[in-house]
């Protein structure tokens, strides 16, 4: 009989939580929930960010495992790699602005350095937009914890075929040295890719969200 009373009231006890406990907390809670159970979508993770930050400091203290959410927020190796390609990119490109992500992918060669492919869109020379691959040979990123930036490059028997002072475009790029050494460049990078193995799928969206940090990383190329 009084164990049944302890069991009622716990259960009543935790009826009155629920019932204190805000829909918007209620909400976002079930979201985070649903985010740590299978891996989530940048845009769900940004919307998560969003609802947590419209909610009263003591509403968001009621949020559990949000610490979680902005873990998967933060910038990690591949990223950066993403970020810093098709930062690299978008200085060859003659409306930077209307450059489009399609896919980010990535494989390892044999000296574990990154080889990054990135299907894209932009506005070529005729007006119009046109859909184009590009390739880069990265060392691996790191991070420098002193100076609090991440740093990355391009790999050394890749950079010598890329000459940046004198590349225009990349899509329909008028014939001349500097494209030829370009296509240089791509077509070394584009046959180390096909040779790898293990394809990896890059978080697109999250990259193009944050190309604006490109400016900020170290660039290591030698």
């Amino acid at each position: 009989m009084r164990f049944s009373k302890c069991i009622i009231s716990a259960l009543t006890i935790l009826l009155m939580l629920c019932s204190c406990t805000p829909s918007s907390v209620k909400d976002i809670q079930h979201k985070i929930d649903k985010a740590l159970e299978e891996p989530p979508s940048y845009a769900s993770l940004k919307e998560i960010q969003t609802e947590y930050d419209s909610l009263l400091m003591e509403e968001q203290q009621m949020v559990k495992n949000y610490d979680q959410i902005q873990s998967m927020l933060k910038l990690n190796e591949d990223d950066i790699a993403g970020i810093f390609t098709a930062g690299k990119l978008q200085e060859r490109l003659k409306n930077p602005n209307s450059i489009g992500l399609i896919s980010v992918t990535k494989k390892e060669d044999d000296d574990k350095n990154l080889i990054v492919k990135i299907v894209y869109s932009a506005n070529n020379s005729f007006g119009g937009t046109a859909e184009s691959v590009y390739y880069t040979i990265l060392t691996q990123p790191t991070y420098n914890e002193e100076n609090d930036v991440w740093e990355c490059g391009f790999e050394r028997s890749f950079n010598t075929n890329v000459d940046l002072d004198n590349i225009n475009t990349v899509l329909n790029a008028v014939q001349s040295h500097s494209s030829e050494v370009e296509n240089s460049a791509q077509e070394l990078a584009e046959r180390e890719y096909e040779r790898a193995k293990n394809e990896e799928m890059l978080d697109a969206d999250k990259i193009y969200d944050n190309l604006s940090y490109y400016s900020e990383i170290v660039d290591i190329t030698e």
